[in-house]
């Protein structure tokens, strides 16, 4: 049986009209891609020697239009946390804080079962192949217990999703008798980044807005209230076209607070704008596979791309060709990744039932 690694797993016998398990996967599929495109075209101080040709043969202000694009892709970020704070409270509804507790001990093992899977592939193979240094035992404990990312930057993230489940059950008491006030004050503690305390303060926010959609059914009443599908996709492109300018001026140009904290906010009215659009069967298709491999893409993508395999990611020249072989890279990697712990689980299950016995 399939072991669940993902950050968000839906509750499949969930009867109301809220999102579901393969909305979630399509969602988490275009967060990868924003992550994805994000990184690879957006810090051309890391691409060394690499250089690709845009899709769009042209530059505005010396800047290509994926760098325009995926400018502002660390959106991905609320993204993920959104549909994780989503997901974990449609998952553990109604049930005991007991229960609550070894669920989401139960699901921060289960990621970290994965990770150090991920861990132990990819730092042997740096190490050996790749002039990984290892520097010393310390930092080696710290990377494999996520108190470090020194070995992949990218992997920052981990410890913030690590916090955010831990810190749920005690959200969800705070949601349950003051839903109002707990919103509230998660909003002001997420723009206290600006005053240097800790970034989990910024993180938890749409963590927080996700609960909180999942707890208020807001999608299940926004789906009833649609009247008419007449020209829905236009009316989505531009709302999601509106959100885009309005988070690029308030990066550029009001520097009072940060722009990663509204992210909560532009987050959920994406996912509603996008809710009720008629997409292809093929598109749906293809997100719902990533979405479905996204942790691991999330873990893997940049061991290509930045640190072992950059000239081969670079190879293809063209920027849509460089993103697509990027995602077969990374979802190769998954695959294998689930295969060997599909078959580590088997082993501990058959050694336990022999202990058993």
């Amino acid at each position: 049986m399939r072991r669940k690694v993902f950050i968000v797993e839906i509750n499949e016998k969930e009867k109301s009209n809220e999102l579901k398990k393969e909305e979630t996967l399509f969602f988490k599929g275009i967060a990868i891609i924003i992550m994805v495109g994000y990184h690879l075209f957006c810090f051309p101080e890391r691409i060394i020697n690499n250089e690709y040709i845009s899709f769009f043969f042209m530059k505005f202000d010396n800047k290509t239009i994926e760098n325009f694009i995926f400018s502002q892709g660390k959106i991905c970020v609320s993204f993920f946390l959104f549909l994780s704070g989503y997901g974990v409270y449609i998952s553990n509804k109604n049930k005991t804080n007991k229960i609550i507790w070894k669920l989401c001990l139960e699901r921060i093992k289960s990621f970290l079962f994965n990770y150090w899977i991920v861990f132990f592939i990819f730092i042997p193979l740096g190490y050996i192949f790749f002039n990984l240094e290892l520097k010393n035992i310390l930092v080696l404990i710290k990377n494999l217990f996520l108190l470090s990312s020194s070995y992949n930057s990218e992997w920052w993230f981990a410890q913030y999703y690590v916090f955010m489940i831990l810190l749920f059950p005690i959200i969800n008491v705070c949601l349950n008798k003051r839903l109002k006030l707990t919103l509230i004050i998660s909003a002001l503690l997420c723009f206290t980044y600006k005053m240097h305390i800790a970034k989990l303060f910024i993180w938890q926010f749409p963590f927080v807005m996700g609960m909180a959609f999942a707890k208020m059914e807001i999608y299940s009443k926004l789906r009833k209230n649609i009247k008419s599908k007449k020209n829905l996709a236009l009316v989505s492109f531009l709302g999601i076209f509106a959100i885009v300018i309005i988070k690029s001026f308030i990066a550029e140009y009001l520097n009072f607070f940060t722009d990663y904290g509204l992210d909560g906010i532009f987050i959920p009215i994406i996912i509603g704008l996008l809710l009720e659009v008629k997409i292809p069967e093929f598109v749906r298709m293809v997100l719902e596979k990533l979405g479905k491999h996204s942790g691991n893409i999330w873990l893997t993508h940049t061991f290509f791309a930045y640190y072992y395999t950059q000239k081969l990611v670079f190879y293809p020249k063209l920027s849509i060709l460089i993103i697509i072989w990027t995602f077969i890279l990374s979802t190769f990697s998954s695959i294998i990744i689930f295969t060997l712990s599909e078959k580590i689980i088997k082993i501990k299950n058959k050694i336990f039932g022999q202990n058993v016995s």
